[in-house]
């Protein structure tokens, strides 16, 4: 498993409560899945997660346009396996939903959610354009 650098991917929160997206590859030598590592932090709890089930990055992207134009709606960003990301903007405040499940027999589960200004989006829609929009694919890891 990989760990992530405190400087790489994806930062939506900050402080004890945060989640960190990271691409990896395609897993399959194709354009249809992405591989996305997955670092998240509720206070005293954390998981951190590989999920090769990612394909709607684009609607995401442009979802987080719309709520910081618009400073209302929601963004959704899943996978088919393993995490949800919802953030939900209301007059200046982000609400950020994260939920992560482990695909093991025990069906471990994180579910966690927290404020964001909306102030963090700009950086927020700069850096997922960069990672996961932009630029080459990474070699499969």
């Amino acid at each position: 498993m990989h760990d992530l650098e405190e400087t790489e991917g994806v930062l939506i929160g900050s402080g004890s409560y945060f989640v960190r997206l990271k691409r990896l590859a395609t897993p399959y030598g194709d354009d249809h899945f992405t591989s996305v590592l997955i670092k998240a932090h509720a206070g005293p709890f954390q998981a951190n997660l590989r999920d090769d089930s990612f394909d709607n990055f684009k609607a995401f992207h442009s979802q987080l346009n719309a709520i910081y134009k618009y400073l209302s709606g929601s963004a959704e960003l899943c996978s088919y396996e393993k995490f949800t990301l919802t953030m939900t903007a209301r007059r200046g405040d982000v609400s950020v939903c994260v939920k992560l499940v482990d695909s093991g027999m025990q069906q471990s589960k994180l579910s966690f959610k927290f404020l964001i200004d909306q102030s963090f989006l700009p950086k927020i829609i700069r850096d997922f354009e960069n990672e996961f929009l932009n630029g080459e694919k990474p070699t499969r890891s």
